[in-house]
């Protein structure tokens, strides 16, 4: 059985830093991208923000990175939204 074609909704995640957290989202061999909102973040966050996407593809990678020297991140928690929308491509057994 092919793999199944994804959805990749929606990231929520629990992080500390400092600086600014941008993330994207890669197809496996790269070909095609997409980078989410980017996110200031904080110490002491209090909260679990929620960053959406709308990325169809059978896998993906997904980058976390700051944007300035120096800025830092730990994450406690990353939960990834996704759904299996088709079994296979088109024309395909």
């Amino acid at each position: 059985m092919a793999e199944q074609i994804l959805h990749f909704g929606a990231v929520t995640y629990r992080l500390n830093g400092i600086g600014l957290f941008r993330m994207t989202l890669f197809s496996l061999d790269r070909a095609t991208s997409q980078t989410l909102v980017p996110f200031t973040m904080a110490l002491t966050p209090g909260k679990e923000p929620t960053r959406l996407s709308n990325f169809v593809k059978q896998r993906a990678l997904i980058r976390m990175e700051t944007t300035t020297i120096g800025d830092y991140f730990k994450v406690n928690r990353f939960v990834y939204f996704v759904k299996p929308i088709y079994t296979q491509f088109p024309g395909t057994e």
